[in-house]
């Protein structure tokens, strides 16, 4: 914690921090971790949230209330997912295929099952296009 006290001025700012690095801790591990599955890249993220957290002290007029914790979940989310998309754009792999496996053709649309296609549209009259 003292890396990021040591980026903040003022003894009110750095209490502030204090108080919201105790308070929000775990949940912003909880949340990375759900986004990163991966035990180290959500501390990274957890570490860089709470580097943008203390460069954005002043934002916080509270430490403990519903506005903070928003404020400390979005920024933790964004940094998590900022992280995902960089390492998925390292290994190369589409965001459909990694998260839901190859995807094959969709269902059929405009067809029941067991019903026939309609047969082959009428002709246009001539003189128009088609």
């Amino acid at each position: 914690m003292l890396v990021y006290l040591s980026m903040i001025e003022g003894p009110e700012d750095r209490n502030k921090f204090e108080i919201v690095y105790e308070q929000y801790k775990n949940l912003m591990y909880y949340v990375a971790y759900r986004i990163l599955r991966e035990e180290r890249d959500a501390e990274d993220a957890v570490h860089n949230a709470f580097v943008r957290i203390a460069e954005h002290i002043e934002k916080i007029s509270e430490p403990v209330c519903p506005k903070t914790r928003a404020f400390v979940v979005l920024i933790v989310e964004r940094t998590a997912i900022n992280e995902y998309n960089r390492q998925r754009r390292r290994r190369g792999l589409p965001l459909e295929e990694e998260a839901l496996g190859p995807l094959g053709p969709g269902p059929r649309r405009g067809r029941r099952r067991g019903t026939r296609w309609p047969g082959p549209s009428p002709p246009c009259p001539p003189g128009t296009v088609s």
